[in-house]
């Protein structure tokens, strides 16, 4: 799949071997800080001494707490930038305490192996967020990236003039994306509900507008493949017809399409695509539950999933309409309790997991 999470190719790239200091592993030193290089850190404003950040390590990403400390030089330059493990009241985001990355790194380390060499990569994306990745000498990440890298073991910068560069960011960027599978999975549930996580620190304007674009066209993609399958059906003489209300723009209808049987009876249908696997929330807002409690025998959602792995596929379920009554009695009771408090409910939109004891999804169709 295209990487999500782009890496600035105007910034820096830095690396080096932490030492024991860094990594809280030496008894002798009280050291608190990671040191950086400045040349890597020339996007960096006010905002990021205290921001969200990832951190890579084994193949997962963690949005931390990037606590930034450096001197500003009397012509506004910086110097001697350095990430602090910060104290606890630092941690508190929104009433919830979340790592920082030199306490992630370190907790990282102390639960492993603590004799092996350990490295940290940095670098910004185009968003100018932070990321570092933190890998050992035992890994297939050192090996690979000691290719890349041949000086790996020392500590260095490298830039877009640099031969290695876009080697390393087309390792890099894939990567990234990879890892940060959960933070892309609630970035998808973000972009149409715009609904923050908690787990979320501080979200970028710029990454949920991306995921906001990324959905509609997964959102279409979704649509193209269904319309094909039901072309099919038509072909095979399984229905007679079918009408795609969103062919040729959004139509707002509760349903993406229309589905004429062989009987002559009809199904609405509303097609639910994910990018990632079948577990994906899936998000309905009360006026489609609302249509559906007025068609609960001929209203089917179709589940399009994994559009990340080029394998889509597709489960249809077909009894929607037995949450739908659970869900509009309680809206309706929710509403009925607020009037006295003179507000109203307009639409809600409910996350709903596939994977539940009332919904029943037929076998999987690859599309």
């Amino acid at each position: 799949m295209e990487s999500f999470f782009k890496i600035n190719r105007n910034a820096k790239i830095g690396y080096k071997l932490l030492s024991p200091a860094d990594l809280g592993t030496n008894t002798t030193s009280n050291q608190t800080h990671i040191g950086l290089f400045e040349n890597t850190l020339l996007f960096i404003a006010e905002a990021h001494k205290r921001s969200s950040s990832k951190l890579i390590y084994n193949n997962e990403a963690k949005e931390l707490i990037c606590l930034i400390d450096y001197i500003t030089n009397s012509d506004g330059t910086i110097r001697s930038p350095k990430i602090r493990k910060g104290d606890i009241n630092e941690l508190n985001i929104d009433g919830n305490e979340i790592n920082s990355v030199v306490r992630e790194i370190r907790s990282i380390v102390q639960n492993n192996s603590i004799n092996s060499n350990w490295f940290l990569l940095w670098f910004g994306l185009d968003s100018n967020e932070l990321v570092f990745y933190l890998f050992n000498e035992d890994s297939e990440e050192y090996r690979r990236l000691s290719q890349i890298i041949p000086n790996i073991s020392s500590r260095g910068i490298i830039d877009n003039t640099a031969t290695n560069f876009n080697p390393l960011v087309n390792y890099i960027e894939p990567l990234l994306s990879n890892s940060s599978i959960s933070i892309l999975q609630d970035l998808e549930l973000i972009a149409q509900t715009n609904e923050v996580p908690v787990n979320i620190i501080k979200p970028r304007y710029f990454d949920i507008e991306r995921a906001k674009l990324n959905f509609q066209l997964t959102g279409q993609k979704g649509e193209e493949l269904i319309a094909e399958y039901l072309g099919r059906q038509k072909t095979q003489g399984n229905i007679t017809n079918f009408n795609w209300v969103n062919q040729s723009r959004e139509s707002s209808f509760p349903y993406d399409f229309q589905i004429i049987n062989n009987d002559g009876s009809e199904i609405f249908t509303d097609v639910k695509t994910t990018a990632f696997d079948f577990n994906q929330k899936m998000i309905v807002s009360t006026n489609e539950f609302n249509f559906i409690n007025q068609n609960p025998s001929n209203y089917h959602i179709y589940r399009v999933y994994n559009l990340n792995n080029n394998q889509p596929s597709l489960r249809i379920c077909r009894n929607i309409n037995q949450i739908g009554e659970h869900i509009i009695n309680h809206t309706n009771q929710l509403t009925t309790n607020l009037s006295s408090y003179f507000t109203t409910i307009q639409s809600l939109k409910i996350a709903i997991q596939p994977q539940n004891n009332i919904l029943n999804f037929d076998d999987t169709i690859a599309l």
